[in-house]
């Protein structure tokens, strides 16, 4: 019976698509760690990500390309931040990721590095998505 409620938990909070954590799960994660942050005093950073224009891949090539579109930002998303930073798709195009124990700065770069290696990626699909 446990199995079985670990498994409802699971398949509630993941996005079927991306294997990415999704907004229900992202919210009850979120909250925990922002708390446990708030009380010993670590650093916490949220990141929003939003995939520019977007709708253009689903209207010029279809469905089936903006869903591939949005696995392989998945993908991307969750090999460029640590295991510790939550990643997760809110949905449509909007992504988030919470970093904890590190500065602004820091996020700011990291983000930027994982936007630059998402626009090399749209250059090798030649501008396909």
């Amino acid at each position: 019976m446990v199995e079985q409620e670990l498994t409802a938990v699971q398949l509630a909070t993941l996005d079927e698509m991306t294997c990415l954590t999704n907004r229900r799960g992202f919210m009850g994660v979120a909250n925990k760690i922002l708390a446990l942050c708030v009380r010993n005093q670590i650093p916490a950073t949220l990141a929003f990500i939003d995939l520019n224009n977007f709708k253009i891949i689903t209207d010029q090539y279809g469905h089936a390309e903006g869903d591939r579109a949005l696995v392989d930002c998945s993908t991307q998303l969750a090999a460029a931040f640590r295991s510790s930073d939550v990643v997760a798709r809110l949905g449509g195009d909007e992504f988030v990721v919470l970093f904890t124990g590190t500065s602004s700065q820091h996020a700011k770069k990291t983000v930027t590095k994982f936007s630059a290696s998402l626009e090399q990626q749209y250059e090798k699909a030649d501008g396909r998505y």
